[in-house]
Formats: C-alpha cells, structure tokens, sequence
C-alpha cells in the first residue's frame, strides 16, 4: 500500500470552498483537461453514487487515456458531505473532530472551533486500470485567513505482490476494509499521516452501459497507441530513466497542484462576476443550447458552481432527475440547479415557458464545420446556425416584454472576417467574403433582431479553441508526440487561438456582465502566426516542429475550399471589446495555454 497525501491551503472562506465542491459541475471544473477528462459526474453527497472519467496517462499530455470509475463513500465521524453550505457549515463538538481528525489521515486532533467537512471515494477495479487499488479521502477544515485541503490517496499497484487480505474484503460488499498494520512507502509534503479506513462500501451493479463500453474500445485503441509512442525515441528513454511508483508519483504532485490552481483561479473568477456561490446576492436562470458541447459542458459546469440555476436544452428524453417538472429531490444535482427540456429546431418544435423561464440564453449548437464543405455539409451548416437563431429569437419576441430573458448570448466565429486577413481587425471591421464568413453574418443577423425586443445581445466570434478535451489541439498532439507536427501551409497565416478555459470565462461574463454587448472577438491577446503556434508546441511537448504540411495535404482531406476555409485560413483578430471591459485572460501566452492545456513542461 502507498501513500500520497496533499496539503493545500485557498484563502477563500471555508463555506464557499465546501459550497462549490458541492455543486454539480465541481469535478468537471477542477479537473486539468491533461490529467482527467469527466465522462459523468457523481453526487459526493450521496455514498454509493459513481463518477466516470478518463485518466490519462503519465508522459502523453492526454493523448491517451484510460477509462476511471470512482464511487463515492462517507468519511467516518463526519456529517454527511451537505450539498448546501448550510449543510457542510457546521461546528464540530471536540470528541467529533478528534474523530474526524483521524478520518482524513491527519493523526491530529481538531478544536472546537474548527469546522470540517469531507468525502471519499474509491476506485471500481477496471481491466485496464495499473491499481489494484486506490481510496481517495478529501477533507476541508476552516483555518485562519481560509480553508485547508487535504486529500489522501492510499493506494497499490496491480502485481505489486499478493493483495492485503483488506482488498479481498473491500472487493466485496461487507463493509469497509480494515488498514493494514503499516503504510510501507509515502509520497508528497506531508506523507506522514497514519492510513484509516473510510466508510461503507456500497454495493452497485458493475456493468458499464453501451456508451462506456463504446469508450472503452476506443481507449483499448489509445493504449496500442502508447505502446507505439513509447517506441519514440525521447520517450522510450524517459520511461526507463524513472519507475513506475516515481511517475505516478510526479503526475499525481502535478494533478494535485493544477487541481488547486484551478479552484482558485475559478474561485477569483465568480466573485469578480459577483456569483451566489461567492457571497452574491442574484442566482440566475440561464438556458443553454449545445450544452454537451467542448464549450457547453465547460460553461454549464462554470454556471452551476458559481450558484446560478441551468436548463439545457437537448434533442432527447430529459435524462431521470433532470426533466424541468421534476422538483422531488432535495439534492443540488436535482432539478434546482440542473435541468433538461426537449426542443428540436429542424422540427421547429421550442416550448416558449422555457424562454420565459430564462434571465439569459447561450446558444452554442451547431453543426461541427469539420470535413469537407460539400452542399450538403453546407446546407446543414447554415441551417443548423441561423433556423435555430431565428428560431430562439421569434420565440422571444413573442413573449410578453415582462417575460422576454435579459439577454441573450449567441456563437459566432473569427471567420466573420474572412480567410486571409493580415491587418489587425477589431469587433467594428466589416464582415469579409467566402461560405464561412457569410454565414457568420447571417448569423449574427438573426440573433441582433432581439434587440429590437429590448434584450442585449452577445455574439462571440471564437478562435480557434485550445483544448486537451477535443479541437485542433487534442487532434494534432500524437502527431506531434510522434515528432511529426509542423505549421500547415507557409505557416505565415495569422492564428487566432484562445485557450479552452478563456473562452468559458467570456461566455460566463456576458452572461453576468451587462457591459458586453454587440460583437465581441474571443481571442488571447497575444497574436500569433501558423509557424510561431507550431514551434511552441513543439518546444512545450520537446519535440521538434519543422514538418510542415503543403496545401496538398489539407485539400486531400477536406477538398479545396474546406482546405482554405479551414485549415488554410488566418485572421489577425484583437480582443478589443474585451480588453475595454476590463476582462482579464487567465492564458495570455501559448505557453500558459499549453501548461493548463497539456499540463507542465518537463
């Protein structure tokens, strides 16, 4: 059994740090987009309840990924982990918190004045998981300026010898393992904590559903692919120069500190948007379209955590718990702050309470523009942009003006400006030419007519997405592992980029910030070329970057003018709009996209 233990300390308030680990949206939140990948979250409140992930895997900045199933368990001696602050915001007795000093590894007794609060969760053994074993204890406890974290794994490895006669019982559904006599080896600032056991193991089905057995042929096929990258000369040696026990040992300091720096960089976000979960006064209803979306999923999570209530809304049967009558449960991964409604704009079909329901709407859905522009790509393009939008916008213009939402917030892109735009462009630059910068304008028209309805309108023209989830990033990152990345074409076309996490943090502030408004570019300030982007991320990852790729290439996959609309374009794009609000970028700079992004340079 091993031990690795993280001490953290956020001054932020002890409630609001408790409050936002209690709100659906905190795993996917805290999660560095290298390390975790949240495929469906658990509720930490409930013992019994699971979390799907995929982890990735030590040395391949996310390229590969294993599928990670954790459940939830109760701590022993505290209160149930409240899905409220009122809940978790609670002052120990002296003989509780001595108990629960135990709990979370510490081997120390609280005050009486301290408060604390916690959860656990263990992980559900799969075929390609390298531990036999992993029990995670997360325990906050109120300090002075602040709140202290302190997560404890205890953990061992598959083949690491004969399993403690505790794993064989802790397998089972009779109850929680007892420790063994000694933690033979600890990790990280403060290993010396003596191991405990944890709550009841609950007993659940194991069979994974279509979708994760789907995930799992597909991580089947990552894991032959790792085997092939760590053939890579550079990585093969990089792999033997360190044992298995130092690696995980490393990622999970470096999954830890990213873990801490994203809560709170979240944390200072929300309370500048003056969010419920940071002492604000005003929850909003906020709609969302492409909720499931690489933005959406991110964004509702961002909205959720800071306290506001979100409907999505989705082209099937709201999921159990979800669907916007259902009001039974008292739990914050209920219908309170997390709801389904059905809609289906090529049908036309839109129930207008939802509209009326909301302060905001975002819509993000759209058809993928990816692969080759044939008509009826394009057909689908357009419709699924512009019917949707005109769609969202007569239902609001229809409403009485005392129901109509505040605002509403719409997608657009930086190929408004067209596909070769070398001056520096502003939000007040004209619309350029081509199928995708007419779109853009068509778009963009439908949604300003809910202006003459007196809403505010928002459209964010995205960059190009940096992403360890998804996008051009995750796409290019194994040809660049495998030092075969290089700049696409002369490499002299200007590369609009944003990191994933900025981009949410704009949609988040024309939600709650009634400064935006009209046109607003979503790009890092920091302009770059086709070339520079290459050589950054070949230095980031240690690899060279000199492989460039002739228009030849792109135009095989994606036909000629999907090759100069796509993969071809450049626009030199600033955020001025942005930059005029005051709005600050956590990611300035490609390297702190690709530090958040692909996790630290080695």
């Amino acid at each position: 059994m091993t031990r690795f233990h993280s001490e953290e300390f956020l001054d932020v308030p002890f409630d609001q740090v408790v409050r936002w680990h209690s709100l659906p949206g905190a795993l996917t939140r805290l999660s560095p987009h290298w390390a975790q990948e949240v495929v469906e979250e658990g509720d930490p409140g409930r013992p019994g309840s699971r979390a799907r992930l995929r982890i990735g895997t030590p040395g391949t900045s996310g390229a590969v990924r294993i599928p990670w199933t954790a459940e939830h368990f109760a701590l022993e001696g505290l209160p149930p982990f409240g899905t409220t602050a009122e809940a978790a915001d609670r002052t120990e007795t002296a003989d509780r918190t001595e108990t629960a000093g135990a709990a979370s590894g510490s081997g120390e007794a609280t005050t009486a004045a301290e408060t604390i609060a916690g959860f656990g969760d263990r992980l559900v053994p799969g075929a390609l998981s390298p531990f036999s074993r992993l029990e995670h204890r997360h325990v906050f406890r109120s300090a002075e300026g602040g709140t202290r974290i302190d997560d404890t794994l205890d953990y061992s490895l598959r083949g690491a010898g004969a399993p403690h006669a505790e794993d064989a019982a802790a397998a089972g559904d009779s109850g929680a393992a007892e420790p063994p006599a000694d933690v033979p080896r600890t990790y990280g600032p403060h290993a010396d904590r003596p191991w405990t056991a944890g709550g009841e193991r609950t007993a659940r089905d194991d069979r994974e559903s279509r979708r994760n057995r789907a995930a799992q042929g597909f991580d089947r096929f990552a894991e032959e692919f790792g085997r092939f990258a760590s053939r890579i000369p550079g990585v093969s040696q990089a792999a033997q120069a360190v044992g298995v026990d130092d690696r995980i040992r490393t990622t999970l300091e470096r999954t830890f500190a990213a873990r801490t720096h994203r809560i709170r960089s979240d944390l200072a976000f929300l309370d500048q948007l003056d969010a419920p979960t940071t002492g604000g006064e005003r929850i909003l209803n906020v709609l969302v379209t492409g909720a499931s979306g690489l933005v959406g999923t991110q964004l509702t999570a961002m909205l959720t955590t800071a306290g506001h209530r979100v409907r999505t809304l989705v082209r099937r049967k709201p999921r159990p718990g979800l669907g916007r009558d259902d009001g039974t449960s008292t739990s914050a991964f209920d219908a309170r702050l997390r709801t389904e409604s059905p809609w289906d704009p090529t049908l036309g079909l839109l129930n207008a309470e939802d509209l009326a329901w909301a302060d905001v709407v975002v819509h993000l859905a759209g058809r993928s523009i990816g692969g080759r522009l044939t008509p009826a790509a394009k057909a689908e393009i357009e419709s699924s942009r512009i019917d949707s939008t005109r769609l969202l916008v007569d239902t609001i213009a229809d409403l009485p003006a005392e129901q109509r939402p505040e605002a509403f917030v719409c997608a657009s892109a930086v190929g408004y400006y067209g596909t070769d735009v070398r001056a520096p462009v502003t939000e007040e630059a004209g619309p350029g030419s081509g199928f995708l910068a007419e779109v853009c304008r068509r778009w963009e028209a439908e949604a300003a007519r809910v202006e003459a309805a007196g809403v505010r309108r928002v459209s964010v023209r995205t960059g190009l997405v940096m992403s360890g989830l998804g996008g051009l990033l995750r796409l290019q990152l194994p040809l660049y592992l495998a030092a075969a990345g290089g700049p696409l074409g002369s490499g002299e076309q200007w590369f609009p980029w944003i990191s994933h996490d900025d981009l949410v943090r704009v949609y988040a502030r024309a939600v709650a910030d009634s400064a935006l408004s009209g046109p607003v570019n979503a790009v890092a300030p920091g302009a770059v070329t086709q070339k520079e982007f290459a050589a950054a991320l070949g230095h980031h990852l240690h690899r060279p970057a000199v492989l460039s790729v002739p228009r030849v290439g792109p135009a095989l996959l994606l036909g000629d003018e999907g090759a100069d609309e796509l993969a071809l374009a450049g626009q030199h794009v600033v955020p001025t709009v942005l930059d005029a609000v005051g709005h600050e970028f956590a990611h300035p700079t490609l390297e702190d996209c690709f530090t958040e992004e692909l996790g630290p340079r080695s």
